[in-house]
């Protein structure tokens, strides 16, 4: 079979097409996971340092760190990991009771609270500009 046969030259293109997605997942869950963060409200450092991120499954555990480099180090474990396990949802949670709370606005930094539904919200336009990068670079741009 040579590499002008059509069947060779659709699976190259699935292959590229994949791998793309790839990065772009792994990019996504990272941007998320980070932008969530950032817009954490920090008075002790503790609800920073509890979102975890996952694979497959919630993560709810907790930690008495208040290191936010606690948090970024498991997402950028996480993610380094998405490309393993294809199919599989992502997720970003935090198991600290009064997370809701502060989500919802009962914090003096962080009146409007938003940082799981503004992290999202985000992430449209983010994602937009990443899809007209490919189309314009194409995959490997």
């Amino acid at each position: 079979m040579s590499s002008l046969d059509p069947r060779n030259m659709k699976r190259n293109a699935d292959a590229v097409v994949a791998k793309g997605m790839d990065k772009l997942g792994k990019a996504a869950g990272f941007e998320l996971g980070r932008r969530i963060m950032r817009r954490t409200p920090v008075d002790t450092g503790r609800a920073r340092a509890n979102w975890n991120a996952s694979i497959g499954s919630p993560d709810a555990s907790t930690t008495e760190s208040t290191s936010s480099m606690t948090a970024t180090a498991r997402l950028v474990s996480t993610t380094a990991e998405l490309q393993l396990f294809k199919g599989q949802e992502f997720w970003v949670t935090n198991g600290l009771p009064y997370i809701q709370a502060l989500e919802d606005g009962h914090s003096t930094q962080a009146p409007r609270g938003f940082m799981v539904t503004g992290a999202v919200s985000e992430m449209k336009p983010w994602l937009e500009r990443i899809g007209a990068r490919i189309s314009r670079d194409g995959l490997n741009g």
